[in-house]
């Protein structure tokens, strides 16, 4: 029997997990990315936030990334 999930309650799954598994580099995502591309620092998950202008330019050096929606953490 398949489940109908709430797409706000799946974004949520998505954030909790990264939350666990990702390193959170915020502003500094781009600088981040950029090094751990040309092997500067060591591979890790990473998460941040960058500029339009930033996503560019990572995207013309190769690197991979992808963008998620933010969503309101509600306080319990």
């Amino acid at each position: 029997m398949k489940e109908d999930m709430d797409p706000h309650r799946a974004l949520q799954l998505v954030h909790e997990y990264l939350d666990r598994h990702f390193e959170d580099v915020g502003a500094e995502f781009y600088k981040e990315a950029l090094k751990i591309h040309y092997g500067e620092v060591e591979k890790r998950n990473i998460k941040g936030t960058a500029t339009a202008e930033e996503e560019v330019i990572l995207k013309e050096e190769g690197v991979q990334f992808f963008k998620i929606p933010t969503i309101k953490r509600l306080l319990n």
